[in-house]
Parts: C-alpha cells; structure tokens; sequence
C-alpha cells in the first residue's frame, strides 16, 4: 500500500487514545447536535442541513432549518468523521460542504490537507455530502468578498443582538458564519419554494 496508509498496532492504539481525550470537551457540542434532532420524526420533521466549513485540522458547522440555526460550533476533524459515520449521517441526511475552487494563485499545505478532509468527510457521510464552492456562494448571496456574505446574512436574518436579546445570528462568527453561508445556499436551491 502507499506509504501513510497502512498502520501499525502502536499507532493505531495511540491514535484512539488520543481521540478518546478528545471526547470530554466534546461531550457539549455532542448534546447540541442530539437535542437539534430531538424535534426530527420519520417522514414529517422538520428538513435540516448540517453545513461544513473545512479546515485543515478543525472544522466549523451549523445545523440549520431554514429559519434559526439549531447547534453551531468548530470540531476536530478526526471526531467530525466520526459522527458523519454514525449518528449525524443518520439524523441529518442532507450535509452540505464548501468547497474551494481554483484562485489563480499559489497553494499551500493547509489548502491540500483541507481537501483531502473534505473527501474523507463525504466518504464517511452514508448518503455523501454534497459540495457547494465558495464561487457559488458568493454569487448566490450576491457578495463580492466574505465581509458582504456576513452583510447578506444580516440582511436576511437581522441584527445578531445581545446577549439578553440575541438574534439568529448571535454568537456565529468566524468559520462558523461561513458554515451557515453554505447551509442557507443548499436551503435556498433544494427546499425553498
């Protein structure tokens, strides 16, 4: 096999340990997700999308059912592929992932490796996510760099507010924010009428 494919007991055992660590700070974000699909019944619950943001080594996401964002957050990438295989593959069926396109300039590491995460997450996914580029984002939400597609975002769903009066988009900023640019696009093109 290729080199980096094949592991050893050792590292196999160290890896899982490593996860294992992992699971505690996670347990928070594990409960978000299980009390977003709490409200999902066969056959009549409310249709969501869980949006990925890929990184490098973390990646954001956002659960989202058209009209507020149900769980939010950034999770290691290891422990992401986990739940795409189990539990969120079968609770959420629709995954939407941003995908990068060509920028006409010199790539570096970080870009590559979130390319190959995002392929592992849409093997791990049952029913394969679905990939929609940053390009098509954009143009979809009519914003010409990131700072609009937040403007655009604001505009739909209002100001993000306060902490004692928070709007939809409190507290979503960052990687998070783009995770949610692309769960409302998937929205607008498949469930929106």
């Amino acid at each position: 096999m290729a080199g980096g494919l094949r592991w050893k007991k050792e590292q196999f055992e160290e890896f899982r340990t490593r996860q294992a660590a992992q699971i505690p700070k996670t347990d928070a974000v594990l409960e978000e997700l299980r009390a977003a699909r709490r409200g999902e019944t066969k056959g009549g619950g409310k249709v969501k999308v869980l949006a990925i943001d890929p990184g490098p080594k973390e990646s954001a996401y956002v659960v989202f059912d058209g009209e507020r964002v149900e769980a939010y957050g950034e999770m290691e990438n290891g422990l992401m592929t986990i739940g795409l295989g189990n539990n969120w593959g079968q609770n959420h069926p629709n995954v939407v992932i941003e995908w990068m396109s060509g920028f006409g300039v010199p790539a570096g590491n970080d870009t590559f490796e979130t390319c190959r995460w995002v392929g592992i997450f849409q093997q791990a996914h049952p029913g394969g996510a679905k990939l929609i580029t940053r390009k098509k984002i954009k143009e979809h939400l009519q914003a010409v760099n990131d700072k609009f597609v937040r403007q655009a975002l604001i505009a739909r769903f209002g100001e993000p507010g306060k902490k004692k009066t928070p709007g939809v988009l409190y507290g979503i900023t960052g990687h998070c924010l783009a995770a949610l640019a692309c769960a409302v696009v998937w929205w607008d093109q498949n469930v929106k009428p």
